[in-house]
């Protein structure tokens, strides 16, 4: 139920709909065009919430290096919206 009240639903819905409208009711859009400018939108909006998905997970933590040190476990950051007495 959380997610109807989710910008980036609407918002992606509204990008996946709009251009398959245009594609049935225009002329000047193909419908082809607008399958495939809805299925970027169904895309973008699927990798922005695994990003938040993934964020949560993670207990709002993030990768200070990419790369694997010796334990092999990868190293994390907790984030803070504080400024740090550098």
């Amino acid at each position: 139920m959380g997610k109807l009240r989710s910008r980036k639903f609407w918002f992606g819905l509204g990008g996946a709909v709009v251009p398959i409208l245009a594609g049935l009711f225009s002329e000047s859009v193909e419908l082809a065009e607008a399958l495939k400018l809805s299925t970027g939108a169904v895309v973008a909006y699927l990798a922005a919430q695994a990003g938040v998905d993934l964020t949560e997970k993670r207990g709002n933590q993030i990768v200070l290096n990419r790369a694997e040190p010796d334990d092999g476990k990868p190293k994390f950051m907790p984030c803070s919206t504080e400024a740090s007495d550098g």
